[in-house]
């Protein structure tokens, strides 16, 4: 496709093939426009000042690097606080002086401050952010001085803390003592039943061991097992305390049945637990019905039939 433009040059028009934006309609034309011949003039953006240019220069907007670099950093000018000296800066920089050594003339200037112990006046250096007291004999009588009011939780009595103990809820050991020794009256969370417990188990929420594993949630190969009871509609009940072990199930008041997870019960320590629990619930003169977690969860009705067997 052929376009037709003017050279910069010459003004001539000429006709170019595949080449909108070519400028110049000969070689010697644009050898002629790069000699750096001035034919143009404009302003600087920046520090607004006349330049001229030529047309190797498409539209420039600043005279100098200088002018383009000042102009890409927006740099503001500010006055050195030490020396009164210009300088410029960025302007996210919270830069106050000029070069290093103004910076270091005014760390070693002395302020006036306040000490925060006896209210005395003295002077100090920027530097030293944290010199609030203006002797040791202040700074430590400071951290000895319990300025803060507390309330005891137990007592009520007002007693003062140092700063650095805040926390403290106290008045002494003795109402610490008491207060956690204190009993309280609680609500079981499973059967509703009142019990008492100490203040400091603030952590209890049942009034005994078995409402607390009853209210856990079944397992799915309890639950697989209680359907099985239910189909065959017989009396049983769940979480069972005997002796000092839970029993997932006790039917018909003579048969314990425990649904065993692969992993869990396998382990040693729970092998040797299941042990004692089997010797415990058979001295007691209930029959034990082991069923393992592989065949619950493939054979349901050989759980089915083992149960009947046992009742």
């Amino acid at each position: 496709m052929y376009y037709t433009n003017a050279c910069k040059q010459c003004g001539k028009e000429f006709s170019v093939k595949g080449h909108p934006h070519q400028m110049f309609c000969s070689k010697e034309c644009a050898d002629k426009s790069r000699s750096g011949k001035a034919i143009f003039e404009q302003t600087c953006e920046y520090c607004g000042e006349k330049f001229t240019f030529g047309t190797e220069r498409l539209n420039p907007k600043y005279c100098s690097s200088k002018c383009s670099g000042l102009a890409r950093r927006k740099q503001d000018v500010r006055t050195c606080e030490i020396c009164g000296t210009e300088f410029t800066v960025d302007p996210a920089a919270k830069t106050r002086y000029c070069s290093l050594q103004c910076a270091g003339v005014a760390k070693r200037q002395p302020v006036d401050v306040t000490c925060q112990y006896c209210g005395k006046q003295f002077q100090s250096t920027p530097g030293r952010k944290n010199n609030l007291f203006c002797s040791r004999e202040c700074k430590g009588k400071a951290k000895r001085k319990a300025p803060m009011p507390k309330t005891c939780i137990h007592c009520g009595e007002t007693f003062y803390v140092p700063a650095s103990k805040r926390q403290r809820e106290y008045c002494s050991l003795q109402c610490f003592n008491s207060h956690h020794s204190r009993q309280v009256e609680c609500i079981c969370e499973h059967c509703g039943k009142t019990y008492m417990r100490h203040n400091y188990r603030t952590s209890r929420r049942y009034c005994s061991q078995e409402c607390a594993k009853r209210s856990r949630k079944s397992t799915s190969i309890e639950i697989a097992v209680e359907s099985i009871l239910i189909d065959l509609g017989v009396t049983y009940e769940t979480q069972k305390h005997i002796g000092n072990f839970i029993c997932d199930f006790v039917v018909l008041s003579h048969l314990v049945i425990e649904a065993d997870g692969t992993f869990w019960h396998s382990l040693p320590k729970a092998i040797d637990r299941d042990n004692r629990k089997a010797a415990l619930v058979k001295s007691k003169g209930y029959t034990l019905l082991r069923l393992p977690e592989s065949k619950i969860t493939t054979d349901l009705e050989w759980c089915r039939q083992q149960i009947l067997k046992s009742l």
